[in-house]
């Protein structure tokens, strides 16, 4: 039920640890909002160009957007912790002690629209 969306720039640092990221963040998460581990899907998505601002240096930046969407039910601080515990994981494993690109990190966590969620598992 959980559904994540990474997209990220082609030339994001360390976007080797995307996966791990990622299980991790199934893990941690699964715990977090009372779910089953494999109910959770999640897209990589490499982006070949994006533009910051007046995307005049884009080359010494790179991005990295979150998209959490999950069933209704979880109260706004459950969907806070999930925020707040993404960013975090995203700055450690592609932000910190990175000083040749700057990296923009952008998490949002929403609901699924239950009523036209649908699915075939």
């Amino acid at each position: 039920m959980p559904l994540m969306c990474i997209q990220y720039s082609e030339h994001l640092p360390n976007k080797q640890k995307i996966k791990s990221f990622v299980v991790e963040a199934h893990e941690y998460i699964a715990s977090l909002v009372n779910t089953e581990l494999n109910s959770f899907k999640t897209r990589i998505v490499p982006v070949a160009e994006f533009i910051v601002g007046d995307g005049k240096t884009d080359e010494q930046r790179a991005v990295l957007f979150v998209d959490f969407r999950m069933l209704p039910g979880r109260t706004d601080e459950v969907k806070k912790q999930v925020g707040d515990y993404l960013l975090q994981k995203a700055q450690a494993a592609f932000q910190e002690g990175i000083t040749r690109i700057q990296v923009h990190i952008q998490v949002q966590v929403g609901q699924l629209d239950a009523p036209n969620y649908h699915k075939n598992d």
